[in-house]
């Protein structure tokens, strides 16, 4: 099985300066808790490159376009304290060709159920 960077590499992201960036390794952390390695089994790098692609694609978008892209933001207020939240959907995934790549990859990856 191929590692996150081997997959990485190999898809070389076009505009995307992952190689140097100190936050790669911290972003890899993250995609991991999102993905489910029962779900994903042997595909479970795959999932958590896509994450990371797509993340540092809408970065690369933002930069171009001059615009944050992100899920839906929700504000609440708690004591006088306005909390702002962006909250993450398969929505977001579709803003790039690798999201939409992870979104086929977890639909495609089903966990049967035997009752």
């Amino acid at each position: 099985m191929a590692s996150v960077i081997e997959i990485v590499q190999a898809r070389e992201p076009e505009g995307i300066a992952w190689e140097n960036d100190s936050r790669f390794s911290s972003r890899v952390s993250l995609a991991q808790q999102r993905v489910n390695t029962f779900q994903f089994g042997s595909r479970t790098n795959e999932a958590v490159a896509l994450i990371v692609m797509h993340w540092y694609a809408k970065d690369h978008i933002s930069n171009i376009v001059g615009a944050r892209l992100g899920g839906a933001l929700s504000a609440t207020s708690v004591g006088g304290q306005s909390i702002s939240m962006l909250n993450e959907s398969k929505d977001d995934y579709s803003a790039t060709d690798y999201g939409k790549e992870y979104i086929d990859l977890r639909d495609s990856c089903v966990i049967g159920i035997i009752i």
